[in-house]
């Protein structure tokens, strides 16, 4: 069976099995359980949360910690529904999410000293030496089926500047690979995003590589995203690269 990437516009639940919450700002026990005891980091959320499980995050902007420009976002082999766009006062509902007014921004600019960006910035700068390469990671195995939904957020800063190195030259927004065989279907949404101010050797925001993999499908649906001020040396906005299919 060859591997297939497939295309599709779908309706998402903003609530499926376990709810988390995150809020940069709240003081309550920081266990995800309410706004008031959200977890104010959104990685400690994402490692803690059990499969299937679903993240509200307040808008606010997160930054990634200091040690290693390999740090991201990382989704690794679990299926997970990311929701930004909740105001950060009040009482956050569905009702009241509108991502485009309550900016939930991922950075990928660690050191937080990015000079402004514009049409001249390039992954070389100084500034950008020690941003993320990739500010969301979704690594997923071939052997099971995963579902990834990423919705509402300002996905910025990355600098996936590594010629060298494989990974690290691509995918400074969102970096997925699928990178063994095995007959599960990834189903990977990302809807209500604006990728901004990425840099890149190739796919500034977003890359799709997959590698020695013969069977198994993946449903790629980006949807009513943004994209600008993504910049790279080839392929400014997206890269896929599938390799050895059969």
């Amino acid at each position: 069976m060859k591997t297939k990437l497939l295309s599709l516009f779908i309706s998402l639940s903003l609530i499926t099995n376990a709810q988390i919450y995150v809020k940069k700002t709240a003081t309550g026990s920081n266990n995800g359980t309410s706004w008031v005891n959200a977890y104010t980091d959104l990685r400690t959320a994402i490692t803690a949360a059990a499969a299937n499980s679903t993240i509200w995050v307040a808008a606010d902007t997160f930054f990634l910690p200091t040690g290693s420009r390999s740090n991201s976002f990382l989704i690794n082999s679990k299926s997970l529904n990311i929701y930004g766009g909740f105001p950060n006062t009040g009482t956050p509902n569905a009702s009241n999410r509108n991502p485009r007014t309550n900016f939930t921004v991922l950075s990928g600019d660690i050191g937080k000293n990015d000079a402004p960006f514009t049409e001249n910035t390039r992954r070389t700068d100084g500034d950008r030496s020690d941003n993320a390469y990739s500010v969301i990671g979704i690594t997923l195995s071939g052997a099971n089926s995963y579902t990834i939904n990423i919705d509402g957020f300002v996905i910025q800063d990355g600098n996936a500047g590594n010629t060298n190195n494989g990974d690290d030259g691509w995918g400074a927004g969102i970096d997925y690979s699928r990178n063994a065989n095995g007959s599960g279907t990834h189903n990977i949404n990302v809807t209500n995003c604006i990728f901004k101010q990425n840099t890149a050797y190739k796919g500034a925001a977003f890359n799709y590589y997959m590698y020695y993999i013969n069977v198994g499908y993946v449903n790629l649906n980006l949807t009513s995203n943004v994209y600008t001020q993504n910049i790279s040396d080839e392929f400014p906005v997206f890269r896929i690269d599938i390799l050895r299919t059969q």
